[in-house]
């Protein structure tokens, strides 16, 4: 016995002494051998759903810093807007000058030039000095002043011929964007962009040459839209964008452009031109989008004016293919991105595709026929967009159905089996599909819009049936009619209360209810003054019973909701 206790106090020490050993391994190696429990760590800490009283506390926001209006005034907006005061001045003590003889052309010109240099030393000077806004005023306006000098020269005076006034203009807005690059200043690049545009029209030209003017135009607007895509300068890219529609409409106008014929001096020309810078903004969108909301809307927005340009150029056959080119073109745009799983893109790639179809359906179809055209094309993006969980998708559609809904809305049945006719159809059951689709997705329409479909619908079958009622009864006498009408209703009436019983659907007994009571209001107000006393004594007798046998439906379903 008393060796196994030896024993055992033995093991018990060669165990202690393995402890003390291996303590001693961890307190003088600690960065390795606790860094693994350390890492770890993480890993098992519970979610702070789950255990609330592990949550980080929130940061606070920094306090945002106020604005300093003095600064803002003072050194950025006070240079930029007396830099045109200025300006002017010179332009009106130039005027005065001429007029009292102290200046001739030649001294005039060379100074406007000499101006123009040295506010160029001077915005560099400025700005090496720190004054940096001023400064980029200063060089914004030296474009300008040269640009001016150059016109002086050229139309007032007649010192130099279109060609070399074209030439020093290029030079100038090349420095001034230049300028732009140099100092890192969008301002500078706004303004040179602007210079760029106005050139053409700073010539002096006995004839003007369309393809040259469109063909520079465009040009100039892809060249400073890649610029401003570049810098990521979302204002310029809006400008360089902008401009274009504008001054290609003001040549129009100057020069009194006709469509025909189509050659390379009428207003076709002007269209290439807005259709070539359109597809190199959405190149632009789809490839690289720098900033996307400023990109999204530049592009809906050219397409406007491609579609203005569109109808003031081309015939209505070219328009029509051109409408329908760009739908096509947007709808597989809209399909690739659909599978490439970037639904962001969609966001303005569909209403584009969809105004386009709209605008060839409009060139294609008749007026008649426009209405079921616009109700299946709407219906078809509202769906498109409930799949998609997409509401710019379903509001593109909704725009387009309820124009199609106010194109049918219009028509009167005359004949049956018309397109009048089957347009109301079409209404009615794309109503009831719709209607359908907010009780199977509750969430993606809202109770409200779900509520004017529903009572939309039940309006719909109404005045289709009561159109029915008139193209069989037309012929016939004005008894007949109004018979035949108010009979119809209460069918009408007597079905919905009948549904709503047997399918539990208050909103149907109330809507039937709600008929009753507009064919009463029909009976006494239209057919009373227009029918014989032997009709008008039949149809109080018909609404009045129908009144009583329905009222005795709600009598059995409370007794059904009794016995429950």
């Amino acid at each position: 016995m008393k060796n196994h206790d030896n024993q055992r106090i033995e093991e018990l020490e060669e165990r202690v002494q393995k402890l003390e050993k291996r303590i001693d391994e961890l307190t003088a190696q600690p960065s390795t051998a606790l860094k693994p429990q350390i890492d770890k760590k993480p890993e098992v800490v519970s979610r702070p759903s789950e255990t609330p009283e592990h949550k980080q506390p929130v940061q606070p926001s920094e306090p945002k810093e106020p604005v300093d209006w003095e600064r803002l005034i003072g050194q950025v907006w006070l240079p930029r807007i007396f830099i045109f005061v200025l300006l002017l001045g010179v332009i009106w003590g130039f005027k005065a000058a001429s007029d009292y003889g102290v200046l001739n052309p030649s001294v005039k010109t060379v100074i406007g030039y000499l101006a123009g240099f040295g506010l160029i030393a001077l915005g560099e000077w400025q700005i090496r000095k720190k004054r940096v806004a001023l400064g980029q005023v200063l060089l914004g306006g030296s474009v300008t002043v040269l640009v001016i000098a150059t016109f002086a020269a050229h139309v007032m005076y007649g010192f130099i011929g279109p060609t070399f006034a074209f030439t020093l203009n290029l030079i100038w807005v090349a420095a001034g964007i230049y300028f732009a690059i140099r100092h890192k200043s969008e301002v500078l690049g706004v303004l040179g962009t602007v210079g760029g545009f106005l050139i053409p029209f700073l010539l002096d030209s006995d004839s003007g040459n369309t393809l040259f003017f469109v063909s520079y135009e465009t040009v100039f607007s892809i060249i400073m839209l890649l610029f401003a895509l570049k810098k990521n300068y979302w204002k310029l890219h809006i400008v360089a964008m902008a401009l274009l529609p504008v001054v290609l409409l003001l040549y129009s106008l100057f020069t009194g452009l006709e469509k025909f014929p189509a050659d390379l001096n009428s207003l076709a020309v002007l269209t290439y031109g807005m259709v070539v810078q359109h597809l190199v903004l959405l190149g632009m969108y789809v490839t690289r989008p720098v900033y996307e909301k400023v990109q999204q809307s530049i592009l809906f927005i050219s397409f406007l004016a491609v579609i203005f340009f569109t109808y003031q150029g081309f015939e209505d056959n070219a328009i029509a293919w051109t409408l329908l080119s760009a739908a096509i073109v947007y709808l597989v745009l809209n399909v690739y991105f659909h599978f490439e799983k970037t639904l962001e893109k969609k966001i303005i790639l569909f209403p584009i595709a969809w105004l386009a179809l709209m605008f060839y359906f409009i060139e294609v179809f008749g007026d008649r026929e426009l209405g079921l055209i616009f109700l299946i094309q709407g219906t078809v993006g509202i769906y498109l967009g409930l799949q998609s969980k997409l509401k710019v998708q379903v509001w593109s559609g909704a725009f387009v159905y309820l124009i199609g809904v106010m194109r049918t809305a219009g028509l009167q049945i005359e004949v049956f089996n018309s397109v009048p006719m089957w347009s109301w159809v079409l209404l009615i059951a794309t109503l009831w599909f719709l209607t359908y689709q907010g009780k199977r997705l509750p969430e993606a329409i809202p109770t409200e819009v779900r509520k004017v479909l529903f009572g939309a619908t039940a309006l719909a079958i109404l005045v289709y049936i009561s159109q029915l009622s008139y193209v069989f009864t037309k012929e016939q006498s004005i008894n007949t009619q109004h018979v035949a009408m108010t009979l119809s209703w209460i069918v009408y009436a007597i079905g919905g209360i009948t549904y709503g019983v047997l399918k539990d659907r208050q909103a149907l007994r109330l809507i039937g209810i709600g008929l009753i009571f507009l064919s009463l209001g029909k009976l006494i107000f239209i057919d009373v003054p227009n029918v014989s006393i032997v009709v008008r004594a039949v149809l109080f007798m018909i609404v009045g019973a129908t009144g009583i046998v329905i009222s005795r439906f709600f009598y059995t379903k409370d007794k059904q909701k009794l016995k429950e």
